[in-house]
């Protein structure tokens, strides 16, 4: 919500009695309008660049990125089940309520153990992402996105529009602090994680550059923080664990470099 925004919206409340019907209608016409242009939303190119994967029993997220004409589809590492670098990998992708197979070959960081992998898809024609790999100055306390598919659940695609692929569910984050080791960056974000959302995209706006109004990947997501509480019952303490809450996420550097070791092996 800009500033002239809030001024005029203080101003209606100020004089809420004085003012006639007519007038009053007139200023709701203005602000509305206004109000919802400044929310924040996803729009269909990114949404539908965010697919629901299997691989053996496990599931998880993908999404699809592309550079330099090249397409990979980006998970998490640990829902490949560990993986040898450059191996060929079949893995599911859902769509039109079946899952089909996708073939490629599956690349990571040899140096360090991090969790992101990258599959190069064989047979696939080229497909422009709608997901921004523009490099972003993110602000600690600031609202994203992280997407995927929890515990399978999506909006199902009944209308064709998505070609038969489902739409992710969408939650919002805090960007909460971030941590560098050995050149790799972890983002810790404030929301509700979920198994099947390793290897969701986490979005957020560059809110340094003015009319830039677009989300852009900063992330992969990895995993959630546990934390042990214990319960006091009339057997004696029993402990049990907890979704902290707080999010963990592998920058979006990782891609870059995963890709350029590919291209100098």
């Amino acid at each position: 919500m800009g500033i002239n925004t809030i001024y005029l919206l203080i101003y209606v409340l100020r004089h809420l009695k004085n003012m006639k019907k007519h007038s009053l209608l007139f200023l709701i016409l203005i602000i509305i309008p206004k109000l919802i242009m400044a929310q924040d939303y996803l729009t269909t190119d990114i949404l539908s660049r965010v697919f629901h994967m299997k691989y053996k029993t496990q599931t998880g997220t993908t999404f699809l990125v592309a550079k330099d004409s090249v397409n990979y589809f980006v998970t998490a590492k640990h829902v490949l089940q560990n993986p040898k670098y450059g191996e060929k990998l079949t893995v599911e992708i859902y769509q039109d309520s079946l899952w089909k197979t996708l073939t490629g070959n599956v690349y990571f960081d040899k140096t360090n153990d991090v969790d992101v992998a990258l599959i190069m898809p064989e047979g696939f024609g080229f497909v422009q992402s709608g997901i921004s790999l523009k490099n972003i100055q993110t602000i600690i306390g600031d609202e994203g996105y992280f997407l995927g598919f929890p515990y399978g659940l999506s909006s199902l695609d009944k209308g064709k529009i998505n070609a038969g692929f489902p739409f992710p569910l969408v939650k919002k984050a805090v960007f909460s602090g971030t941590t560098t080791n050995n050149d790799v960056q972890t983002i810790f974000l404030d929301g509700h994680n979920n198994p099947g959302f390793s290897g969701g995209p986490v979005l957020f706006k560059d809110r340094m550059k003015n009319g830039d109004n677009k989300f852009h990947l900063v992330g992969i997501v990895s995993a959630y923080l546990n934390q042990q509480n214990d319960l006091i019952t009339p057997f004696g303490k029993l402990k049990y664990k907890e979704n902290s809450g707080i999010i963990i996420a592998i920058g979006k550097e990782q891609i870059d470099t995963i890709i350029e070791n590919i291209k100098t092996p």
